[in-house]
Order: C-alpha cells, then sequence, then structure tokens
C-alpha cells in the first residue's frame, strides 16, 4: 500500500516528507548531532555526511514511501528551520501496525518538540491512514525518548536483548513501548 504523503502541522509544529531542498539542511542537522545520533540512528548518520549524500537519502525514504515501506520526515519549526526528525517503518497492513522513531536537535531537548512531534504524527498514523498499533523501540539509556513514549502512554511491555545494532558494531538492548488506537 502507498503511504500518503505526511504533511501536518500543530500551528507551532511542521511535520512533512523531505523534499531535495532538504539536504544541505538534514546534513547540517545530523552533522551537529552526529554523536548523539551514532547510537540510535547509524544508517542515517551514514548516509547524510554530505548535501549531496542526503539527497540521495531523501530520494530513497520518498520511493520508499510510495512502495509503502517507510515514512520519513522532517520536523520543522514553523519558520521552516529543521529541527528533527520522524520516521514510520516496519508497517504490516495486515494488522496495521508500524514502528516509529524520532529524533531532535541536542541543542532543543527537553522543550516539548518530540512530544509534539510525535503526538501529531501517531495521531495522523492512527486517523489518516488506519494505523492499529505503533511500537516504539528505545535504547534504555535515552531517557529523554522513554519519557516522550511515557507522556505519550506509550505502554512498556519489556526489554528486547540484543536488538539493535548500532555504528560501533556492538548489539545492544531496547525498551519496547505501544500505543494502540
Amino acid at each position: 500500500m502507498k503511504i500518503p504523503k505526511i504533511d501536518i502541522t500543530d500551528g507551532f509544529l511542521r511535520v512533512r516528507e523531505y523534499n531535495r531542498k532538504d539536504a544541505e539542511s538534514l546534513s547540517h542537522l545530523i552533522t551537529e548531532n552526529r554523536s548523539e545520533l551514532n547510537h540510535t540512528f547509524p544508517l542515517t548518520v551514514k548516509r547524510t555526511a554530505t548535501a549531496s549524500e542526503a539527497a540521495d537519502y531523501i530520494g530513497d525514504k520518498i520511493r520508499e514511501r510510495e512502495q509503502g515501506v517507510n515514512a520519513f520526515c522532517g520536523i520543522f519549526l514553523n519558520d521552516g528551520t529543521l529541527i528533527g526528525q520522524f520516521n514510520f517503518t516496519k508497517f504490516d497492513w495486515n494488522v496495521p501496525k508500524c514502528e516509529a522513531g524520532y529524533f531532535i536537535n541536542k541543542a532543543l531537548n527537553g522543550k516539548g518538540f518530540a512530544t509534539a512531534a510525535t503526538r501529531l504524527c501517531m495521531h495522523w498514523a492512527f486517523n489518516e491512514i488506519g494505523i492499529e498499533k505503533i511500537t516504539l523501540r528505545i535504547w534504555p539509556q535515552n531517557h529523554a525518548s522513554i519519557a516522550v513514549a511515557r507522556k505519550l502512554g506509550a505502554r512498556e511491555v519489556g526489554l528486547a536483548h540484543n536488538d539493535f545494532r548500532s555504528a560501533d558494531g556492538k548489539l545492544y538492548d531496547s525498551m519496547i513501548f505501544e500505543l494502540l488506537k
């Protein structure tokens, strides 16, 4: 199933699919946050080192959305400043369910942007494309992301051991949270 383009706002934040014009901003955002993102978003970090690479990454993510595989979006302030990323992955249209992930520029942590953007995206997924369950896999040391999940009312369902391979090549555990429609 083709996933429709995401372009939603709450009047303060806008979450929309990247376009190639966002490549330089995306590469800059990743560079600024590389040390924080290397652990939890290693493929994004690897593929966006330059604006040219980021443009290719964006093109790939648009194709993946059109194929019903993933939906990657930028989180923008209303003035157009890119401050983070939100993504839906691992869609299973038989249930229907998916996983979600997000990050915010480290300079803006603790200001509610991740919670607001995630709430906006969850509402879209549940109400616009009929998702019934969204899973969040969170590195146990990512206390800010755990707090976002809890603020949104996600239920902690357990710990998945050796669940995620980071940029350092090691396997790490993930805390599993679920949100139901």
